[in-house]
């Protein structure tokens, strides 16, 4: 059973370098990041900056949006997981 686990990772994690995606894991780390900002936070504020260039009406809106990471461009999947977990700074799309 862990022998299968392992693999099925391994396999994500190379579809991902092929697609250039997270894996499950990896988003599963980029979420709990982002629930860990406080609302104040210089973080959230940046990356809700960087999140409404892709959907628009994001930074305008007064409710709470949740998004699915998957369905953002792998593009910005990446970015959001350096500047989240690996804590580089969030590049401009």
């Amino acid at each position: 059973m862990e022998h299968e686990r392992g693999r099925r990772r391994e396999a994500e994690r190379i579809l991902g370098e092929i697609h250039g995606g997270l894996t499950n894991e990896e988003k599963t780390e980029l979420a709990k990041g982002i629930s860990k900002f406080k609302p104040e936070s210089r973080q959230l504020a940046r990356m809700i900056e960087f999140l409404s260039l892709i959907v628009p009406g994001l930074d305008e809106s007064t409710t709470e949006t949740e998004l699915e990471i998957g369905s953002l461009p792998i593009t910005a999947q990446l970015k959001l997981y350096k500047f989240v977990v690996l804590k580089q700074e969030l590049e401009d799309w």
